[in-house]
């Protein structure tokens, strides 16, 4: 009996603590980052507050303000006064809590935090700036100062959490934000607006095919695409032409003619006419190996005709066209053919030509897929 109420009251103990530790913020107790954002665990205030609950539908609100005005773009350098809000729908609480983060386009934190109210304290963690309650907060709103990058960044997205309590102690009877956090998304002064609606990679010959569309741009000038082995470094590989201006869906290609079996990470860098530059999302193409050549032909030396025998590893058929070279560089005949998935036969009649060396070119959506050299003799 004895050891039943010492287990009960060590429970009991526990359980407190827990709370208690909670109650100090996530990032100061666990080192985590409890707002749902890009980067973290997944676990969010509703996760252990509940959503809804008895404050029915809790929500996070963000707003920047610069002179006292509200600010719907930054300026690289300046300093902006945060204010969080945590909203309730129904009854009547204790206390509230909130964590909020601002993360540039590759998800690493932007700016710095300083300067906070009295219930609040800002916490580093792992290189990211957090903003969260210090302790339980009688009012629902947590302010702060933000100073914006001050090289050019892109677009900044605030994210923010919150929780709304009875003071009872227990998370059973509190109520948290969703899996949806609370958001502002400020654009650079000045800076240009496109909206990327896809981005996607494809495996095309041991090469890898982007392709983005976007819906609308405004004052763009190219695109930059950056590769990584292991999604942290990136380098350029090369750069695309923008539209400029474009209130209609425009398409993009490029083609990486040499990445890695493994994990290969994409992601685009937009520059604007004016020099800002904004990023995407990083994407990630997972090739399973490397093969060797993927178009041959046989024969070759060619006498009259001669077959290309081409494995395409896509899942949909391309449009494709052949061109045949002659040594001066000067194209002699050229052949539109359907590429489907798998195996491929394409035809071609040489008996027209003059002996002598020809050059091969395989090309789809301007890309050359292989180059063969071939002999007519």
């Amino acid at each position: 009996m004895r050891l039943k109420y010492i287990y009960t009251v060590f429970a009991a103990f526990f359980m407190a603590f827990l709370l208690l530790g909670y109650s100090e913020g996530p990032a100061t107790e666990r080192g985590e980052g409890y707002i749902g954002a890009p980067g973290e665990s997944g676990v969010v205030c509703g996760t252990c507050h509940g959503n809804p609950g008895t404050f029915g539908v809790v929500t996070a609100s963000i707003e920047a303000h610069r002179a006292g005005l509200v600010a719907n773009t930054y300026i690289p350098g300046e300093t902006y006064d945060i204010v969080i809000s945590i909203n309730y729908t129904t009854s009547v609480p204790a206390g509230f809590g909130f964590q909020a983060v601002a993360l540039d386009g590759t998800t690493n934190n932007a700016g710095s935090f300083s300067d906070p109210a009295s219930n609040v304290k800002i916490v580093n963690v792992n290189g990211r700036d957090y903003a969260e309650h210090n302790g339980v907060s009688p009012t629902n709103i947590f302010t702060f100062k933000w100073t914006a990058p001050i090289t050019a960044t892109g677009i900044v997205n605030f994210y923010a959490s919150g929780n709304v309590v009875n003071g009872d102690g227990m998370t059973s009877g509190d109520t948290g934000t969703g899996t949806s956090p609370g958001r502002l998304i400020l654009p650079q002064d000045g800076a240009l607006a496109t909206e990327l609606i896809d981005f996607t990679a494809e495996k095309k010959f041991n090469s890898a095919l982007l392709s983005w569309t976007t819906a609308t741009e405004n004052n763009s000038d190219h695109f930059i695409i950056e590769y990584s082995k292991e999604g942290i470094d990136f380098y350029e590989l090369g750069e695309v032409a923008a539209a400029g201006n474009s209130n209609s869906a425009t398409t993009y290609n490029y083609r990486h003619t040499n990445p890695v079996a493994g994990d290969n990470y994409y992601r685009l860098k937009e520059v604007g006419a004016n020099g800002l530059y904004a990023y995407s999302e990083i994407i990630v193409l997972k090739i399973e190996e490397i093969t060797g050549d993927v178009i041959y032909a046989y024969p070759n030396p060619v006498q009259n005709k001669t077959s290309l025998l081409i494995q395409n590893e896509g899942t949909k058929v391309d449009y494709t066209r052949l061109y045949l070279y002659n040594v001066s560089g000067k194209i002699v005949h050229q052949q539109p053919f359907d590429l489907v998935p798998g195996e491929n036969v394409v035809e071609l009649d040489m008996t027209a030509f003059p002996k002598g060396y020809y050059y091969l070119s395989v090309k789809q959506a301007e890309f050359p897929i292989n180059t063969l050299r071939l002999l007519k003799i």
